[in-house]
């Protein structure tokens, strides 16, 4: 039965602490309540509350339904083998090939590729323009003007 006092506890949840629980990676749901710093009294209260678990229930849908949790999912296995991916580009024993590969990957990953505009020049140095300057033809020798100072009316 859903209670006024499980309605308050399940609305005093954030966000985040909803979604850690519905994509489900966790090995107790005491560790993401410690995670999120929800005190003990207050876990016990929200996992024995049914608005709680029903919350969760329309979260975990909701991410289902828009694809979301195939991506929370690809993400955390992306993580888990980064590492060992890593490991493996440090070792002295892999090819120099496989080495420069998971370099890509990594710049990639970092968003540490430079970008490139329409015209393939960076974009980091601002917007691009372009000067062209055409020495080829005869130069005519600048005029020189003098110029007086206006006197003043009084």
């Amino acid at each position: 039965m859903i209670t006024a006092a499980n309605q308050v506890a399940a609305s005093l949840v954030d966000e985040e602490l909803l979604l850690d629980l519905a994509v489900g990676d966790y090995d107790s749901e005491d560790e993401v309540f410690e995670r999120h710093h929800v005190p003990k009294e207050l876990a016990s209260q929200l996992k024995a509350s049914e608005a709680f678990q029903a919350a969760i229930l329309r979260f975990r849908s909701e991410l289902e339904k828009d694809g979301r949790m195939t991506k929370y999912k690809a993400r955390k296995m992306s993580d888990d083998i980064l590492e060992i991916a890593y490991q493996e580009a440090i070792d002295d024993a892999t090819p120099l090939d496989k080495r420069l590969e998971a370099l890509k990957v990594f710049m990639k990953i970092g968003d540490m590729e430079p970008r490139t505009g329409a015209r393939g020049s960076s974009e980091a140095g601002g917007p691009a323009f372009a000067i062209q300057i055409n020495l080829n033809g005869a130069q005519a020798k600048p005029e020189v003007l003098e110029v007086k100072p206006l006197a003043l009316e009084e």
